[in-house]
């Protein structure tokens, strides 16, 4: 039952650290090239802060490392989705394409 509890922490608590970065970074405009470095910091220091203050075994520490990087990773991505300031334009144009899309499937219904 505690698997259960420690699991989606390992994965989602990094990610909320990823999108919480995400959010910092918005005024950056970064691409996603330096967003994959820049997240590369955090579990470097959640790693370094493992291996100084908890005395986690190297084995472990590279066991988790790349895990918190992707979960980091995929948060930060999710956050660049989210906080974009073209967000508004881009969900009208979509929003627009698909209105369309259904209007077209009508009209080839009829003939």
């Amino acid at each position: 039952m505690v698997w259960l509890i420690a699991i989606p922490s390992l994965l989602f608590i990094p990610m909320i650290g990823g999108v919480v970065a995400a959010y910092i970074w918005r005024p950056l405009d970064m691409r996603m090239g330096a967003i994959v470095l820049h997240t590369l910091w955090m579990p470097m220091i959640a790693v370094l802060g493992a291996a100084l203050f908890f005395r986690e075994g190297v084995v472990c520490l590279v066991i988790v490392f790349p895990l918190l990087w992707l979960s980091i990773l995929a948060g930060a991505a999710m956050g660049r989705a989210w906080f974009q300031r073209c967000v508004v334009e881009s969900r009208r144009t979509f929003l627009h394409l698909g209105g369309r899309r259904h209007r077209i499937e009508r009209q080839s219904f009829r003939h």
